[in-house]
């Protein structure tokens, strides 16, 4: 038994070092391009931006450290596919076929809708955000976004939504393992329906049209996992036990 344990420790040692080492190596490779990517990233920010607006930074670093940060970041973002991959090959051989079956839908699940929502969040709500704050500015008042908080503000943004569009995998993982019943999970919609909104305020900038514009998401999503359920489960209700 310990040495099953040992076994596997020292596999999935391999499958982390492995994962490291590819996003080291993608990180170098982005950095030489760090600068034009960042500030290619900012786009749908200064869209609306006046016309004697600009980025500044209040560092004397903060042009050359910040680039770098984000081609760290966006190395994160790319690297989520291989880790899922790696992770899935590790457990894949002990799971049974239709377990098998449901972790494959589940991991690409998970990739689709967290870059769903990230796609979301830059293509939407970044532009929407950005025309909120520029309206909002009185005029006696010079918007000069500071890259690094920019940078930060982005960041929090692109995780939040795209953890917030995982909402489906959760709901079928809470259905199909029992710990909460189709019908429980049916009957609660009026609180889902209150929760998506209560994660948009928390979760989004402070007006309205980015709140919504995420709670709805989060609902129909909701609305999607019991549609999933409903008819996933069902085909899976005479589970085959066999191993591969």
């Amino acid at each position: 038994m310990q040495k099953t344990v040992i076994k596997q420790l020292s596999a999935l040692r391999k499958v982390l070092l492995r994962v490291v080492l590819c996003y080291l190596a993608l990180t170098l490779i982005l950095l030489f391009f760090s600068k034009h990517l960042y500030f290619n990233f900012l786009t749908p920010w200064l869209l609306h931006l006046p016309n004697n607006s600009s980025l500044i930074a209040t560092s004397m670093t903060a042009p050359l450290i910040t680039p770098l940060k984000f081609s760290c970041y966006l190395s994160l973002f790319f690297i989520l596919p291989y880790l899922l991959i790696e992770l899935w090959l590790f457990i894949r051989p002990g799971l049974y076929q239709n377990e098998k079956k449901i972790f494959t839908l589940g991991c690409f699940s998970i990739i689709g809708l967290f870059y769903l929502g990230v796609t979301f969040a830059y293509v939407i709500i970044f532009p929407i955000f950005s025309q909120f704050i520029v309206s909002y500015t009185p005029t006696t008042i010079l918007l000069l976004p500071d890259i690094e908080k920019l940078l930060s503000l982005s960041m929090t943004l692109l995780l939040s939504f795209g953890l917030a569009f995982e909402t489906p995998v959760i709901i079928f993982g809470l259905i199909a393992s029992g710990m909460v019943s189709y019908r429980k999970m049916k009957r609660a919609r009026p609180y889902i329906f209150i929760l998506s909104f209560i994660i948009g305020m928390l979760l989004t900038p402070p007006d309205v049209i980015s709140q919504i514009l995420l709670a709805v998401p989060i609902y129909l999503l909701f609305e999607a996992a019991l549609l999933v359920c409903k008819y996933l489960l069902k085909s899976h209700s005479s589970p085959d036990k066999s191993r591969d």
